[in-house]
């Protein structure tokens, strides 16, 4: 895998971990800053290997962009027979998955 993806995936898994068990009767607050901090640094190491000024137009960190997304969902559809649309249901929500994206695979590295 690559190095500042693997980061973002950990990150988020120790995020998630602290919050593991937690329900909406909690009386104590977890204190998440160090995580959000490492969190906001590896996001930011990985946008700069695209473009030192304004990262990927496509991802922050491990999510889409909605440009990104709409990008994904235009390819996905069009890229494709129109009939393939006839499996689905009228009210079927299109998404991509959560994925490294071509182009940034080399610079990941």
């Amino acid at each position: 895998m690559y190095p500042h993806y693997v980061a973002l995936l950990n990150l988020e898994h120790v995020r998630a971990e602290i919050f593991r068990d937690e329900d909406a009767e909690a009386l104590e607050s977890k204190d998440v800053n160090a995580v959000t901090s490492a969190l906001a640094k590896a996001v930011d190491s990985f946008d700069r290997g695209f473009n030192p000024v304004f990262g990927s137009r496509f991802r922050r960190g491990l999510k889409d962009t909605f440009f990104g997304m709409q990008m994904g969902r235009y390819a996905d559809l069009y890229a494709v027979s129109y009939r393939n649309l006839l499996y689905y249901p009228p009210n079927y929500h299109f998404c991509g998955s959560a994925a490294l994206l071509p182009h940034e695979t080399a610079v990941a590295q």
